[in-house]
């Protein structure tokens, strides 16, 4: 990030990550986990729902279901 021309925008206030500076760690975090350890968004199974999958009206539904 630091041989970034821009990397100042990639903190809000010298220490915390901004969204773009979030955004180039989860990329390089994901570039390495899928070349060394094989691991994926896309592999990795889901524990829980997906928030789109959660119905607005009812969420507890997905609670009473086995």
């Amino acid at each position: 990030m630091i041989q970034m021309e821009n990397w100042k925008e990639c903190l809000n206030d010298g220490l915390h990550f901004s969204d773009q500076g979030n955004k180039v760690m989860f990329d390089n975090l994901m570039g390495m986990m899928g070349d060394k350890l094989d691991l994926a968004t896309t592999t990795l199974p889901a524990h829980f729902p997906l928030h789109a999958d959660i119905p607005e009206q009812d969420p507890a539904t997905l609670l009473r279901q086995s």
